[in-house]
């Protein structure tokens, strides 16, 4: 797991001995960097917000074309995709078909830190061999979650806040 807040020529060596070694790579391209795109054959998952999916297409999509972007994307890459998209929940494709999980109904506090608990929750659930679509779902109310109090160590949920969710 890695993004893009050190140097994209480190990022890019990492992901190469990571998947050397066998290891499932996920990246978070945040701050958004075109050049991450010589990495994607390293790289098994994706996980950009919708802006940063954007920057990975190289044009702006409206709400209605997110879908047809996100598979035609999907089909020109091995790379696994999964849009973060804020209140809107979260989008990936899966068989041929985006699927998207709402975001939770919450009274939001602070977004600082949302996307880092997304991928945090999804990298350790990944990491415990947790199905796939069930680990998206579970990182995806656990960033709801962070967004309930302010900052972004504090808002992190804890594995007993996850488990009363999965039981």
């Amino acid at each position: 797991m890695t993004q893009l807040e050190i140097p994209l020529e480190t990022v890019g060596k990492g992901l190469r001995i990571a998947k050397e070694k066998g290891a499932v790579t996920i990246l978070n391209p945040a701050p958004f960097d075109d050049r991450i795109v010589r990495h994607l054959d390293v790289i098994d998952i994706i996980t950009p917000n919708e802006t940063e999916f954007e920057g990975l297409i190289g044009h702006g999509v409206d709400e209605t074309e997110l879908e047809t972007e996100m598979l035609a994307w999907s089909k020109k890459h091995q790379t696994k995709l999964i849009v973060t998209r804020g209140a809107q929940g979260v989008s990936y494709v899966w068989n041929d078909e985006v699927i998207t999980i709402p975001a939770c109904k919450i009274e939001v506090l602070d977004t600082t830190g949302a996307g880092d608990t997304f991928n945090g929750i999804l990298a350790a659930l990944l990491s415990r061999k947790t199905d796939y679509q069930e680990a998206i779902r579970l990182a995806s109310i656990g960033a709801s979650l962070s967004t309930t109090k302010i900052g972004a160590q504090t808002g992190m949920p804890t594995q007993k806040q996850l488990d009363k969710i999965k039981a």
